[in-house]
């Protein structure tokens, strides 16, 4: 099963932007940033989020999402530690969050009160 088959079976209402986001060139790309389609398939809970964060294009140079919609792309959820913790977020030990950093992006998660609400991935 590829991605996108997983996709459309787990969020058929992701499905279609998936697709765009497969059929649109990622362009502009810097030279040290790895092309994501020379990267090692990613397998796990988190593949579809690192593809989707590996295919955004180089401008705008930010990109921020509700914890809701980074959510769609992570099969059952993000845990209990993703909306509560900045800390989750961060490369420091964490593979989820170096596998974006990989690919040139570092995350600045926001708060409102006690939760997590959403997350800017910038360059």
């Amino acid at each position: 099963m590829n991605d996108f088959d997983f996709l459309s079976t787990v969020f058929p209402s992701t499905w279609a932007a998936a697709r765009r986001i497969e059929a649109s060139p990622v362009s502009g790309l810097k030279d040290e940033q790895p092309d994501p389609d020379d990267m090692p398939v990613l397998e796990g809970k988190y593949r579809m989020l690192f593809s989707y964060v590996a295919r955004l294009p180089i401008s705008p140079s930010e990109v921020t999402m509700s914890v809701a919609d980074v959510a769609e792309y992570v099969p059952d959820d993000l845990p209990t530690s993703a909306h509560r913790y900045r800390e989750w977020w961060y490369p420091s030990g964490h593979p989820h969050a170096s596998a974006w950093e990989r690919f040139g992006w570092h995350a600045r998660p926001h708060k409102t009160g006690d939760e997590v609400t959403s997350v800017t991935f910038h360059r």
